[in-house]
């Protein structure tokens, strides 16, 4: 079982693409850019019902990463920077003669480094990774992973506490769906804390270290800014402990902007002018969020809106849209269903930019 929203979404693209919708009606819809947005690149990120990957739509393998390259390059797109893009967007040209890809990862993991650099280098394409710092800090409580863990590591779980309830086995891989998504729905709707103070008592119980986690995944900031020294990669700020920042307080919400950047300067040197909100739906970064992106002084930020890009995000530039490249479905049909724009004027009724 997956979430709702991933599950819709899905089958919107197969029900776009196998009518052949997307192909008649790509000249219409379709837009000037897409933001492309990645969190792991991983050799063993294949798809698998049999097995408990609840967080598998956050994972491609590089070979599906490349393959979505190479179709591009051949089928004449241009793959830019964020910088470029910004370009672009405030120059006011009319539509393109090619569409032009922009590849964003999230968080700042290592496999960044070991598993989707080499592709994109072997490609020369530019790509930006949005860095959270807690992560390189080794300090960020990955609440999500720590939720698969106890569920993927026990029969059964029992909790009750911090706003959490369930008592449910967990033995085969539908159980543990089962569980997860009744947890997930649970915390949905808490504060940050509230949250993170659930889970981290959860893993507690269960003998599940996040922090030793955190470690095993987590770019150094020697290896960041050394993949910082290729003009390929450009930096972004990601926030400090990567919170849904729409529910902060607005003294914490401005200091996880303003401060993240401050402190991948500090520790590399590097000044991000691209910001990414952890997230990023409507209900964790909303016009309160984007104004303090603008004060701050980023040229862009992006959102997980789904959409693709148009002249008139000119005057939307802390709040761009972005697409998942969705582990949970590597084929190149749903990237070519994406590229048609179709989807996302279905998703968004027929709106080019999203209404806040």
């Amino acid at each position: 079982m997956r979430l709702f929203g991933a599950s819709l979404l899905k089958n919107m693209l197969n029900f776009v693409y196998f009518s052949g919708l997307s192909t008649a009606l790509k000249p219409v819809m379709q837009g000037d850019g897409i933001i492309f947005m990645l969190h792991h690149i991983l050799p063993d990120a294949v798809q698998d019902e049999s097995k408990f990957r609840p967080n598998g739509l956050l994972e491609v393998t590089p070979d599906f990463l490349e393959q979505v390259i190479l179709y591009l390059q051949a089928n004449d797109y241009e793959i830019i920077s964020l910088d470029e893009m910004q370009s672009r967007l405030e120059s006011g040209v009319a539509k393109p003669k090619k569409p032009y890809i922009i590849f964003t990862i999230d968080d700042g993991y290592l496999d960044n480094l070991e598993h989707a650099y080499p592709v994109f280098k072997k490609h020369n394409c530019p790509f930006t990774i949005y860095v959270a710092t807690d992560l390189c800090d080794h300090k960020l409580f990955m609440w999500w992973r720590a939720l698969d863990a106890v569920i993927r590591d026990n029969p059964s779980v029992e909790f009750d506490a911090f706003g959490i309830k369930i008592n449910k086995p967990t033995g085969n891989v539908s159980e543990k769906y089962a569980a997860y998504n009744e947890i997930y729905w649970q915390l949905r709707d808490m504060g940050e804390v509230e949250k993170r103070q659930a889970v981290l008592a959860l893993a507690k119980k269960y003998k599940f270290d996040p922090i030793e986690e955190t470690k095993l995944v987590a770019m150094s900031w020697a290896q960041l800014k050394q993949l910082e020294q290729d003009e390929l990669v450009t930096i972004g700020a990601h926030t400090i402990s990567h919170s849904a920042i729409a529910k902060l307080s607005d003294a914490d919400a401005k200091i996880e902007i303003e401060q993240s950047r401050a402190i991948i300067r500090d520790k590399t040197g590097i000044e991000c002018a691209h910001f990414c909100y952890p997230y990023g739906s409507a209900a964790e970064a909303n016009l309160r969020e984007f104004k303090l992106t603008e004060q701050a002084g980023y040229k862009t930020a992006v959102t997980t809106q789904k959409g693709m890009l148009y002249a008139g995000h000119k005057a939307h530039l802390h709040a761009l849209p972005r697409v998942s490249l969705n582990g949970d479905y590597q084929h190149i049909r749903y990237v070519k269903t994406y590229l048609s724009g179709l989807p996302f004027m279905l998703w968004n009724r027929f709106r080019k930019i999203h209404k806040y």
